[in-house]
């Protein structure tokens, strides 16, 4: 040890330090609040450190690209160590997206003390992914002028599905599409939809339910790393509904059942014909829609007090009356029956009405108040000046 007096003897050669040597901060442990924080979040970190000495520290924060180097070697340190105010807390907060919302980026704490001893340690950051965010866009009937509302849909319905998805990082997504639930027996399947120009349009899928029952559809798309989920909830799919004629030229009607009819003085019925205008019906509507088929007509004709006929192979939506058929003061007699895909069904109804004129079906499709799946016509044929405005009689 050397004395005060042999330092004062020796201090012209040599030098002689009777204070200690200042020490350099120590920064024990850099954190990240909560773990970590997704992309493009702020995100908040602290530091723990001392000083042997037990001089007040400033701390000093940094954010820099890329990977952290060895904070030990002053060398790998940015440029600015020094910019800390005394009494700067420990915490920092990264508020550029610049940062946040790269891949991996490095933060530095610096303690220095009251001499500019400093002290350093790094942390590198790798922001979480964030998830994407998925909804499910639902349209029944594309195309329909009044498409069902819901929540009870009729059979046959066509559902259309289109994902609303996002995604904050910028990822690129994948979409993986399923039938969660539908009725035992059921083939329906997923498919791209017709009106899709690309079969490689994965934000879009329809299916058309083929039994009653529920139906479910679920779609996860993932960014690669996390996956969102979403589903329709359950579809309520009706029972296949019978056919109902709605509207003819002319119309029928339950009373009177008569309509008059004008034969002019040549010879010419002034309408022709008995044309069907729609039918509804949740398989086979009439006029059907792109890609379904309409229901299968079935008429039968007669004069006067004779039978009615069955008219073989004219399965047509408007039934041509022949004047060289018919005399004037004639009644023309015309059935209409209607079936859809469902045959047997309607010719249990049919059976079960015998020989009226009028049939209805003992359940009604909903929102109707009637359901006729056979209609009659008693048609007086009188005789009209082709000049007269008077209107033909019954």
């Amino acid at each position: 040890m050397v004395s005060a007096l042999a330092c004062a003897t020796l201090a012209a050669a040599s030098g002689c330090f009777t204070n200690p040597i200042n020490r350099a901060p120590v920064v024990t442990q850099i954190s990240q609040a909560g773990g970590s924080t997704p992309k493009g979040r702020d995100a908040t970190f602290t530091a723990i450190g001392s000083d042997p000495d037990q001089d007040q520290l400033t701390w000093t924060w940094i954010a820099t690209h890329g990977d952290c180097p060895d904070y030990r070697d002053p060398a790998t340190w940015p440029h600015d160590t020094m910019g800390g105010e005394p009494g700067t807390p420990t915490t920092f907060v990264v508020r550029d997206q610049a940062y946040t919302a790269s891949a991996k980026y490095c933060v530095w704490a610096f303690a220095t003390d009251r001499y500019g001893a400093v002290g350093a340690a790094n942390l590198p950051v790798a922001p979480a992914d964030n998830a994407p965010v998925v909804s499910l866009l639902m349209v029944v009937d594309p195309g329909a002028q009044e498409p069902p509302p819901g929540p009870l849909y009729p059979a046959y319905s066509r559902f259309q599905f289109t994902a609303d998805a996002t995604d904050i990082d910028g990822d690129q997504l994948t979409y993986s599409w399923s039938l969660s639930q539908q009725p035992i027996g059921s083939t329906a399947t997923l498919v791209p939809c017709a009106s899709d120009s690309s079969s490689d349009d994965d934000t879009r899928r329809c299916f058309t339910a083929d039994l009653p029952g529920t139906y479910s559809v679920s779609l996860s798309v993932s960014d690669g790393t996390l996956p969102a989920q979403a589903t329709s909830g359950p579809l309520m799919v009706l029972a296949d509904a019978p056919p109902c004629i709605e509207t003819t030229e002319p119309a029928f009607a339950l009373d009177p059942t008569t309509n008059a009819k004008a034969l002019t003085t040549q010879g010419y019925y002034a309408d022709q014909k008995i044309k069907v205008d729609s039918v509804y019906d949740d398989g086979n509507p009439f006029p059907p829609p792109p890609g379904k088929d309409r229901p299968r007509f079935t008429w039968y004709t007669g004069t006067n007090d004779t039978g009615l006929h069955y008219l073989d192979n004219v399965n047509y939506q408007d039934l041509s009356l022949s004047r060289s058929d018919y005399l004037i003061g004639d009644y023309v007699n015309a059935r209409l029956e209607v079936h859809d895909s469902n045959v047997g069904v309607i010719d249990a109804i049919l059976a079960a009405c015998g020989n009226a004129d009028f049939c209805a079906t003992p359940v009604i499709p909903a929102g109707r108040t009637s359901c006729w799946v056979r209609v009659s016509w008693r048609i007086h044929l009188t005789l009209t000046d082709p000049s007269s405005q008077a209107q033909p009689q019954p």
